[in-house]
């Protein structure tokens, strides 16, 4: 697969986070196994692939180049791959609520994070 190809699939996966691909080929309008081979570096012909980026909310340009008309390329993909789908979902909604800016949201985070690591460090109770 050329390279142009593997990085295609690498922005075509991020931007599908934790969703099935069901829900994102009902949203293109192309079959689950349409956007699998996307995400394996298959280029969608121009209608699907103006509709897959309208969809993302990127341009057709940035998913094709990672260019996104600023010169600036695109970030490499998460580095939670290996994680269940349910624990990318909580990392999706803790990312979306981070973009917000919502200060109050990120000090609340904060607070939950740190309680989750002292629990982690817990000896635990045998049943």
């Amino acid at each position: 697969m050329p390279l142009r190809n593997k990085a295609f699939a690498e922005r075509v996966r991020k931007r599908r986070g934790a969703r099935s691909l069901a829900e994102i080929g009902d949203g293109v309008k192309v079959t689950p196994q349409a956007i699998h081979g996307y995400e394996q570096g298959r280029i969608p012909r121009g209608e699907i692939l103006e509709r897959l980026a309208a969809f993302y909310g990127v341009t057709v340009r940035w998913l094709l180049t990672g260019d996104d008309g600023t010169g600036q390329v695109a970030e490499p993909p998460e580095p939670y791959g290996d994680l269940e789908r349910s624990d990318k979902r909580v990392l999706d909604d803790v990312a979306d609520l981070l973009r917000a800016g919502d200060e109050a949201a990120r000090s609340d985070l904060k607070r939950a994070l740190d309680l989750v690591r002292r629990a982690a460090q817990l000896p635990r109770k045998r049943a």
